[in-house]
């Protein structure tokens, strides 16, 4: 493996932890591609409409992406779909979905996806891996901005347009572009857990969030809706007078993007 093998000991570590048959690799079947499609439709529950089929995720590793598949023993227990993308003539890598069933979420293993990743994408010569995600999740942010050490320079409105997913809430689908240059000096702190941070009057803007979104969900559906308009206009502000997002805290109350 090349550099410090942050996914060697990762998988070691989750081998004591989980099972010592814990493994991640590619998915090539039909059958194994079915697989992929429960798992994620168990989770999203989308419309027919939206439902992945076998030929995209065939297609994702005849064309330079990939669908890996986490296994414990025989069992499926997670997926990542990624695709080959190229923008202003650089290659890169699209992470398209990263699904792991319920029973083994925060038990590290969207992280070890996301390290093999890395690894597979670097031995390929490929320097970059981007993806979306909600602004809105602030365990989100943090696990790709502070963990992972992404960056964010772009911010998309409403870009699946409005999901059939119960997990989307009928909201309008905005998204933080996260950018992930791999051999990046703040990502290899960031995975060695010892993230970069610089002073809080350092940077040129901070854009703040509530930290209890699912209660606020729960008890003033309303204020999402609000609150989300809030976050695009500030986000698409930021990012035409150039900024990015560098850095993400947690406090008691609150969630902060910092822009740079």
């Amino acid at each position: 493996m090349i550099h410090n093998s942050f996914f060697a000991e990762l998988l070691d570590e989750l081998h004591q932890t989980i099972h010592p048959e814990l493994e991640i690799r590619l998915c090539t079947t039909q059958s194994e591609f079915v697989a992929c499609i429960e798992l994620h439709q168990g989770i999203w529950k989308f419309a027919p409409k939206e439902v992945l089929s076998t030929r995209t995720l065939a297609l994702a590793n005849l064309t330079g992406g990939h669908v890996y598949g986490v296994y414990r023993s025989r069992e499926l227990i997670a997926f990542a779909l990624a695709f080959m993308a190229i923008r202003d003539g650089s290659p890169y890598l699209h992470s398209n979905i990263v699904a792991v069933i319920p029973e083994y979420q925060g038990k590290r293993i969207g992280r070890l996806i996301k390290l093999y990743q890395r690894e597979q994408a670097m031995q390929h010569g490929i320097q970059r891996i981007e993806w979306t995600f909600d602004p809105l999740e602030a365990r989100n942010a943090y696990f790709n901005i502070t963990k992972l050490g992404a960056q964010s320079h772009r911010f998309i409105s409403n870009l699946y347009g409005v999901s059939t997913s119960p997990l989307h809430r009928n909201l309008p689908t905005d998204r933080l572009v996260a950018k992930w240059e791999l051999d990046s000096e703040q990502v290899q702190c960031a995975l060695a857990g010892r993230a970069i941070r610089k002073p809080l009057a350092s940077h040129k803007a901070v854009i703040s969030l509530p930290r209890n979104i699912d209660a606020i969900r729960v008890s003033a559906p309303g204020q999402i809706e609000v609150l989300q308009a809030h976050l695009r206009r500030q986000f698409m502000d930021k990012f035409q007078r150039g900024l990015a997002v560098t850095a993400f805290e947690l406090d008691e109350s609150e969630a902060h993007y910092f822009l740079n």
